[in-house]
């Protein structure tokens, strides 16, 4: 009921364009943009306007190669300026521009943790802080 309902307003919607002018019985050409999220859209478009050509739109995806290397230059840099300061990951995903969910992929990136261990940094609930030892150090 769902479905139908949509492919009638959409029906409904796109021949309010260009698709009502007809030439020798033939509909004119349309382009029509829709916004949707919709399952299978080519056969659901299909069903609606047979035989028209289907393109899906699809927005650019930053590199998450370099995403893990802008945070790693970030990180690179709080520690050269304030090494003992634990480095907020808020301030690394406002640096980057980046969301909340492109920053889970590269806090979770396995070369952005190799980083982290490699310079003695762990993780904890708000950023990154120097791995603080229990024990004292051996002396040689």
């Amino acid at each position: 009921l769902r479905s139908g309902e949509l492919q009638h307003h959409l029906l409904q919607g796109i021949c309010r364009g260009s698709v009502r002018n007809t030439r020798a019985g033939m509909a004119d050409k349309c382009n029509a943009f829709v916004i949707a999220r919709i399952g299978d859209g080519e056969a659901f478009f299909e069903t609606i306007f047979p035989g028209h050509s289907y393109v899906k739109w699809k927005e650019d995806q930053p590199d998450p190669s370099r995403r893990v290397e802008q945070a790693i230059a970030f990180v690179e840099k709080a520690l050269q300026d304030q090494p003992d300061q634990p480095i907020r990951k808020g301030d690394i995903k406002t640096a980057l521009g980046a969301t909340k969910q492109d920053m889970t992929r590269v806090y979770r990136d396995p070369q952005f943790c190799s980083f982290l261990a490699k310079n003695s940094y762990e993780a904890h609930q708000r950023g990154f802080r120097l791995i603080q030892s229990q024990f004292d150090p051996i002396e040689d």
